[in-house]
């Protein structure tokens, strides 16, 4: 989605440079760009998401259970769960069918290590947002982190 703004940008960048070119070559006066307004975002607005879950050598896709995902804002006292707990992988490594609520697409490899999941998340407003991947594997009651990352939703 960046690289298509900065494409954008650009092309708009270089269409006003040639137009101020053959303008000034017209006329005495420094011509004024036209401005164009940014476009409003609104919130709440829906972002998919795709992640990539895998196993290791102790724990195929299929060991993994209750698998959920957080969202918190920084200035959030505590996390929202964005989906979950759900089991998205079946005891053969496959994608489960149907797909379990809030999980809107799953691949799985050819040697079923890795499982890409799609899931569309309802950003409530611009900020900084800390997700993690969590749950269960094995036969272990044990809830794990599985994964991390930040993201930013900007006004």
């Amino acid at each position: 989605m960046t690289a298509v703004r900065r494409f954008s940008v650009l092309a708009a960048v270089l269409t006003l440079a040639l137009g101020m070119r053959a303008h000034a070559s017209t006329s005495s006066t420094t011509p004024t760009p036209p401005t164009t307004p940014a476009p409003e975002r609104s919130y709440p607005s829906v972002l998919p998401l795709t992640l990539e879950v895998s196993g290791d050598q102790t724990h195929e896709l299929r060991t993994l259970r209750e698998f959920t995902i957080t969202a918190q804002r920084e200035s959030d006292v505590a996390p929202v769960v964005v989906i979950g707990p759900v089991d998205p992988f079946t005891s053969e490594n496959t994608c489960r069918r149907p797909m379990p609520d809030g999980i809107t697409g799953c691949v799985v490899n050819g040697d079923a290590t890795i499982g890409t999941l799609r899931v569309n998340w309802q950003v409530p407003e611009a900020g900084t947002y800390r997700f993690v991947l969590s749950g269960k594997r094995g036969l272990s009651d044990r809830v794990v982190t599985i994964g991390a990352f930040d993201l930013e939703a900007r006004d």
